[in-house]
């Protein structure tokens, strides 16, 4: 009677984990607890190490400016500058509208 809280501990720990890391058992589950050990084994460093990984996906996609590809707008081929500016606001404008990283006007 000593090795049933073990094995209650295995299973619901076998069971919580399948459950949060959304894995589910189709038609194939362990049977034993070498395999629920084996399966517990595989996911509890998925477990951490995706979330991780993801993490430096999305920092890295948020380093790329929105705005480092040329405008793509084939309906409306001109450019509306409003607002009160000046000549050198404008002529500013205009050098890094026209610059050549920009690809071809």
């Amino acid at each position: 009677m000593d090795y049933m809280p073990s094995l209650l501990l295995l299973a619901l720990a076998d069971l919580v984990i399948i459950t949060v890391t959304t894995v589910g058992y189709g038609d194939i589950s362990p049977v034993d607890n070498v395999g629920r050990i084996c399966i517990l084994v595989v996911l509890l460093p998925l477990f951490l190490i995706v979330p991780r990984e993801v993490g430096k996906l999305t920092d890295l996609m948020d380093k790329v400016s929105q705005f480092a590809r040329p405008y793509e707008d084939v309906r409306t081929p001109h450019v509306i500058i409003t607002g009160d500016i000046g000549f050198s606001v404008a002529l500013s404008f205009l050098r890094e509208f026209f610059h050549a990283d920009h690809g071809e006007q």
